[in-house]
């Protein structure tokens, strides 16, 4: 029937109108469901670019940090610890996940275990020169002629590293470009990240490399510094001992300038016997038995003077000439208005009678030129002028006697080492003699010296009278004219004192 008909045409319909509505819900569903997909897809690309991105920071962080300790251009010294202080920074980031924090950490960690041993190596070295940042390259520079070829090694290193960051930034550009592309932009990003860590593990090793070099260096010149410290101390105890040595000879300098200089103000020595004040002479009581010697000083003290102060004397006199009881003396210093009488008492700190100058002889003495010693009449002499030889040689060179801080002089006369008389015995016994000398601080003379402290003038022609009789070659200086009815002791000396 009509009615039937439309029936069945009205449930078509709904039939076809749910069919739809369900075609439409299902579109609709997988529509739904893709767009999901493809958001997730979204948002894990843009966390895989945040990620390469913020690996890119901290690896540029790390060659900033790696520059400024190397000190090569770019970051300071100073810029390393706020470079460090950026890593926990980047692991904050909240569109970081756990494993790409781990990766910022460990590169976090390696960056402290360098700066770790980079303040070993610099720091704690004494390598480096004022002025200087303390660098690796500043530690290198002390060390270049074993270290230049890895300087330029680490120079092409640091450019290769400088493209590949320049590298890395046109990347992770062309990824924000193609974000879109999910799946590409992941494949690329993961393949980057690969040849990246790969870059940055061999520039690593290399960095290891120049470290350990550099450490090995160090340790060189810290043994070469313990060598050289070693050979300090030696030195100073050497020193030292020596300063102990100069301060014993000073000791016993002291004591002689203590015993040489003493000053008796009770006695005078001697007085004035007679004066020439036109001549500038005058002639005292003491001579040749008196132990008295040439070029020895007197103070002169008015005769009615008891208290003999020092400094409060009237004049001073100088011994010219000796004989037996008597002497000549100049008038060195002297008041017109006070002059010198006779019966003036002498006196002087620096002459002590009946003490005996002490002489040591070394070398060869000839003193008429004939080639023969002279030894003997130059014993004579010292002799005669209140001298004592202590120590000496024989003609082998066999020392005899000792020289120590009492002895006088030591009298030196020619060494005998070139020619037909050359004797390595008598010059090493001079050697050894002079090194006793300067030790105990003794006064050395040549053998001129030593005749003029006797009162005589070495010739090199002077003439032999008679073999054997050679003191008589030996002329006697002449003594002024006195003055009519005077007498004139100096003509009975032959030679004089010290």
């Amino acid at each position: 029937s009509m009615a039937s008909r439309e029936n069945q045409g009205y449930l078509i319909a709904v039939i076809l109108l749910v069919v739809v509505c369900l075609m439409l819900a299902l579109s609709t569903f997988y529509g739904f469901s893709k767009m999901g997909e493809y958001s997730d897809n979204k948002i894990a690309a843009e966390k895989k670019a945040a990620l390469a991105t913020k690996l890119a920071e901290a690896n540029s962080a790390r060659s900033e940090i790696l520059k400024a300790m190397v000190g090569v251009p770019g970051a300071s010294v100073d810029q390393i610890a706020t470079l460090t202080d950026s890593f926990p920074r980047m692991v904050n980031d909240a569109q970081l996940e756990e494993a790409g924090k781990k990766q910022i950490r460990d590169i976090e960690t390696d960056v402290r275990s360098l700066i770790e041993s980079y303040d070993k190596i610099v720091k704690s070295s004494a390598i480096g020169q004022e002025g200087q940042e303390p660098t690796l390259i500043g530690v290198i520079d002390t060390l270049k002629q074993g270290l230049a070829k890895m300087n330029t090694e680490y120079k092409i290193k640091e450019n290769q590293a400088t493209l590949a960051q320049q590298d890395a930034n046109v990347k992770v550009k062309d990824m924000e470009a193609v974000l879109q592309k999910a799946q590409e932009a992941q494949a690329l990003a993961e393949k980057d990240l690969s040849a990246e860590k790969e870059s940055r593990r061999s520039d690593q090793s290399a960095h290891e490399t120049a470290m350990n070099a550099a450490t090995a260096e160090l340790n060189k010149a810290n043994q070469d510094n313990e060598t050289a410290r070693a050979l300090l101390a030696k030195t100073l105890d050497e020193t030292k001992g020596e300063l102990t040595r100069v301060e014993g000879n000073n000791k016993q300098l002291s004591a002689r300038v203590i015993n040489y200089e003493r000053e008796i103000f009770d006695n005078a020595d001697g007085q004035i016997i007679k004066v020439f004040l036109d001549s500038n002479l005058a002639i005292i009581d003491l001579g040749r038995v008196h132990g008295l010697t040439l070029n020895q000083s007197f103070s002169v003290y008015d005769r009615s003077e008891t208290n003999f102060e020092k400094g409060k004397n009237k004049a001073s006199i100088e011994i010219t000439r000796v004989s037996d009881n008597q002497a000549e003396a100049r008038i060195t210093q002297h008041n017109p208005n006070n002059p010198i009488l006779p019966g003036d008492w002498v006196l002087t700190p620096t002459w002590d009678p009946g003490n005996k100058v002490r002489f040591a002889l070394a070398g060869h003495f000839d003193l008429d030129g004939d080639g023969f010693t002279d030894y003997d009449l130059v014993k004579k002499m010292i002799e005669r002028n209140n001298g004592e030889i202590v120590c000496g040689h024989d003609e082998n060179g066999e020392i005899y006697g000792k020289i120590d801080a009492s002895v006088r002089y030591l009298a030196l006369g020619d060494s005998p080492n070139l020619g037909e008389r050359a004797n390595p015995g008598i010059v090493a016994a001079i050697a050894k003699m002079k090194g006793e000398a300067v030790e105990n601080t003794i006064q050395v003379i040549d053998k001129n010296k030593l005749l003029q402290k006797m009162g005589v003038r070495a010739s090199s022609n002077v003439e032999v009278l008679e073999p054997g009789v050679r003191e008589s070659s030996i002329k006697q200086r002449k003594p002024p004219t006195a003055q009519p009815g005077t007498e004139n002791p100096a003509a009975e000396s032959t030679d004089g004192g010290e």
